[in-house]
């Protein structure tokens, strides 16, 4: 989504970003809220894992950059988006 607004008289374009979500088979779920952001709002992340998986890390990146989550080995946590679409993933211990 593009959003467009008029801040003194220039005219400025903000662009939502898409949040894009690792998926399982084993009954694992990731969130993420919001699903798509502007560039510099934050994202929150949470995981229930599948009965057997310990959390372990996030990995967030968008493109061949990592994006740094607050706190990437709580199972819990936030990122600020990028200007650009992200894929977040989740690694457990099994």
């Amino acid at each position: 989504e593009i959003c467009a607004c008029l801040v003194g008289s220039e005219m400025c374009i903000e662009t939502d970003y898409q949040v894009n979500i690792q998926r399982f088979t084993d009954g694992t779920t990731i969130t993420a809220s919001p699903l798509s952001a502007l560039a510099g709002e934050t994202v929150s992340l949470d995981c229930n894992p599948a009965p057997g998986r310990v959390f372990y890390h996030w990995s967030v990146t968008a493109g061949t950059v990592t994006v740094i989550p607050a706190d990437s080995m709580q199972q819990a946590t936030t990122f600020t988006m990028p200007q650009s679409d992200v894929m977040v993933r989740a690694a457990f211990y099994q």
